[in-house]
């Protein structure tokens, strides 16, 4: 699959600009999601700190 690639990529520069743009979404989706856990983790933690009666659950 790596060299279909490369070989659309010489016949063709735009693919290339294509597939750079896609991973670049890609990690920024990547990102987001690891951003979007660690606000889930910090509020449970927050949650837990201003509550600690829960601490049994």
């Amino acid at each position: 699959m790596r060299f279909f690639k490369k070989q659309l990529t010489l016949c063709n520069p735009e693919f290339k600009v294509d597939i750079s743009l896609k991973s670049i979404t890609n990690v920024m989706q990547l990102i987001e999601i690891k951003l979007e856990i660690t606000f889930f983790v910090l509020y449970q933690r927050l949650i837990k700190h201003i509550f600690p009666k829960n601490k049994g659950n």
